[in-house]
């Protein structure tokens, strides 16, 4: 999940680091490659490429159909990181849930002091 605010003309990203890195290079680069792999890759065709398992692409004894992730995911932090997720799929459906403080630093973060939610003397 990564925190940000919609302004015009479209999306901005709270201050911090983002919970992902796209795994490939930069726009126009040919032969498109991913930047990296599974540290157990060729051919672990593992469905999520965590930071602290990934390792730069080596081409090498891949096999037709072999896969690698479009994405390294890592921790997020800062503004960037207020808001968590959790998902779970079951039966055919995905369920996520979101949560967030009710009180946060960002000056662009909605603030919840409503007295129903603060209690009834609407203290910080």
């Amino acid at each position: 999940m990564s925190d940000g605010w919609l302004a015009f003309p479209g999306w901005r990203n709270d201050p911090g680091t983002a919970p992902y890195l796209f795994n490939q290079p930069g726009e126009g680069s040919i032969p498109w490659i991913p930047l990296y792999q599974h540290e157990d890759d060729p051919n672990a065709n593992a469905h999520f490429l965590f930071e602290e398992e990934a390792v730069p692409y080596q081409p090498g004894d891949w096999m037709g159909g072999s896969t690698v992730p479009g994405y390294v995911l890592s921790i997020s932090d800062g503004s960037r990181a207020d808001v968590r997720e959790r998902g779970s799929y079951s039966t055919g459906y995905w369920s996520v849930e979101l949560g967030r403080a009710l009180l946060t630093e960002d000056v662009r973060d909605f603030q919840f002091r409503w007295p129903e939610v603060q209690g009834a003397g609407g203290e910080d």
